[in-house]
């Protein structure tokens, strides 16, 4: 793929992602039904309702690229295409219905088993419209609110962590002198450890899925962090039903082990 057609393609996801935005505030506007696929795995009206409008607007960007989403049945053919969408409608649905916590919209087209378009939306972030963080490979680099930023400066003497909203987490983190910042999508708490909000972030739950974490792999990497799974391997997306091992982003090598030391005592917290 070209430079100036990838560079077309993000801002196309861009401004598609956007328009995720007015669905998802009307929705929440009003009564919209919520199921249960399994304890504290909720799904919603909206989130069927993004996925639809981003199948829809996607895939209309062009008829050689396959779908993987979230809400969708997985047909393993988005292999067998030139790249696939990787989606999730709503990243953090359990937070959207706090009303309280961040959540997102997850974006990534992923090629050969890597991304290599992303964008993260959050369509509400703490009392602001419309934050998004994107960003592409073939020299793109990393986007903020639609325009070009480069990588982040960090103080890593004094790196910050940003975890879900999970006490037993923020306490082991303080207490290995990170400072903790609590976000809750897990494609967002990427995304903002991308443009510097953050330095590091981790997820341990064994079982990580593809939607949840592809895009904020990519923008991750281009904000200057590592990405692996919780043993430091790196991680492809290339077979069907797949699933990672947790995940570490982290700014530096030193906090990428400190991590997967910690880990571990997480899990069995």
């Amino acid at each position: 793929m070209q430079q100036e057609r990838a560079r077309q393609l993000l801002m196309d996801m861009e401004q598609i992602c956007l328009g995720a935005g007015p669905i998802i505030r009307t929705m929440l506007g009003n009564d919209f039904d919520v199921a249960w696929k399994k304890k504290d795995d909720p799904v919603t009206a909206i989130d069927y309702a993004v996925n639809d409008y981003l199948y829809k607007e996607l895939t209309a960007l062009s008829p050689s690229f396959g779908w993987l989403s979230e809400e969708t049945a997985e047909d393993p053919s988005w292999l067998e295409k030139e790249a696939a969408w990787v989606v999730d409608p709503i990243d953090g649905t359990k937070n959207m219905l706090s009303r309280e916590r961040e959540f997102a919209v997850s974006v990534a087209l992923v090629k050969d088993g890597s991304p290599i378009l992303a964008v993260v939306y959050s369509p509400v972030f703490r009392g602001t419209l419309d934050d998004i963080i994107s960003g592409g490979a073939f020299g793109i680099g990393l986007r903020h609110n639609r325009r070009d930023v480069p990588p982040p400066e960090r103080d890593l003497a004094h790196p910050r962590s940003i975890h879900s909203h999970n006490s037993k987490v923020a306490e082991r983190i303080r207490s290995n002198g990170l400072e903790p910042v609590p976000f809750g999508s897990v494609a967002y708490r990427l995304a903002n450890c991308a443009i510097g909000r953050g330095d590091v972030t981790i997820g341990t739950r064994q079982g990580s899925n593809p939607w949840d974490i592809a895009a904020g792999h990519l923008l991750a990497e281009l904000g200057g962090c590592l990405f692996s799974d919780v043993h430091g391997n790196p991680v492809k997306y290339d077979h069907v039903g797949m699933k990672v091992d947790g995940f570490i982003c982290a700014a530096s090598p030193a906090l990428q082990k400190k991590m997967m030391g910690l880990i571990p005592a997480i899990r069995a917290s």
